[in-house]
């Protein structure tokens, strides 16, 4: 009897601890999902007031925490000289949202483009 219950204490720790890591991974990674999507959102009232030509340092106030951190993969052209930055446009997690493309140059906002959710599946799919 002595025998099994060594046998038995050797598989829980053989199989289980490697699944409780797991688990733990899993739970944090998750959760480090949702901070990053929660984080970069730009509320559409935001996006909406804000217009091209608008000092950074202005719109930079409007601009979450972060950048989204899973840009998209629909690659339009960026203005010549500017730099992008991605934003989505609500919290939603395991669905394609829209994103919001903001391009500054000369520290002035040059763009500003709506990536719609729906365009962005039709692009997937292409």
């Amino acid at each position: 009897m002595p025998a099994t219950v060594g046998l038995r204490r050797r598989f829980v720790v053989a199989v289980g601890l490697p699944l409780g890591l797991f688990a733990c991974l899993a739970v944090a990674m998750l959760g480090y999902y949702a901070y990053g999507a929660a984080s970069s959102v730009l509320p559409p009232s935001a996006y909406a007031h804000l217009e091209t030509g608008a000092p950074a340092d202005a719109v930079s106030r409007l601009l979450p925490a972060r950048e989204m951190s899973d840009a998209p993969s629909e690659h339009r052209p960026e203005p010549s000289g500017a730099t992008c930055s991605y934003y989505r446009a609500s919290a939603d997690l395991f669905v394609t949202v829209d994103v919001y493309r903001l391009c500054f140059a000369h520290d002035r906002l040059v763009d500003k483009t709506e990536l719609t959710a729906a365009s962005r599946l039709q692009a997937d799919r292409d």
